[in-house]
């Protein structure tokens, strides 16, 4: 059950959360573990997590539930308050394997790659309609959504293409990436408000 050297005292374990709920530990597991190890990098500055109750909400998208959430939490709060003067700017690395032993690491900032090799989920957009190539789970993409909708940009179920389709991805760790040659006005938009709110949104 969740466990790391990180900060206090182990938590009850998944046999006794599971009969607490009422439910079988194999049930209980399968409600609030990943099934795979997960891995999420999420950038931090001047001590402060950008996207915070975001990133901390978006992992029920990947079957992390509420007690390992909690846990994350109070890893991620004993982190920020022990270790964080040490490298004020950087990126955590969390990691959530199927047990629910959950490992937070700090790593310097790298450069901003390029958009061929960038991280993240792969967005289009074109005459003002924008659409996601993949699920919206991460706390970034949720933000962009939220701030097309705010924009008036329509959210589309399909790729757009064509000659002045533009094409952008969207990370935790390096916020949004235009393609260099497939830039546009709703790009642009995007990364102006983006780069505004994402060390804002708590």
């Amino acid at each position: 059950m969740p466990f790391n050297s990180v900060g206090t005292a182990k938590p009850q374990g998944a046999a006794e959360l599971a009969e607490r709920e009422g439910i079988s530990e194999e049930e209980w597991r399968a409600q609030n573990l990943p099934a795979t190890k997960l891995e999420f990098r999420w950038r931090y500055t001047n001590k402060a997590i950008h996207l915070y109750e975001r990133r901390l909400r978006s992992l029920a998208a990947f079957n992390v539930g509420p007690a390992v959430q909690a846990w994350v939490r109070s890893r991620l709060e004993w982190v920020r308050d022990n270790r964080f003067y040490e490298m004020p700017d950087g990126v955590i690395v969390l990691t959530i394997d199927p047990e629910g032993e959950v490992d937070i690491q700090q790593e310097p900032l790298r450069a901003t790659p390029s958009f061929a090799n960038a991280p993240g989920t792969l967005w289009t957009a074109k005459d003002s309609c924008v659409h996601a190539e993949q699920d919206i789970s991460h706390a970034a993409d949720t933000l962009v959504r939220d701030l097309c909708k705010t924009l008036g940009f329509e959210l589309g179920e399909a790729s757009l293409e064509g000659e002045d389709a533009e094409q952008f991805r969207v990370s935790d760790e390096f916020g949004v990436i235009a393609h260099e040659a497939q830039n546009g006005p709703i790009t642009q938009k995007l990364v102006e408000c983006f780069d505004k709110l994402w060390t804002l949104d708590r």
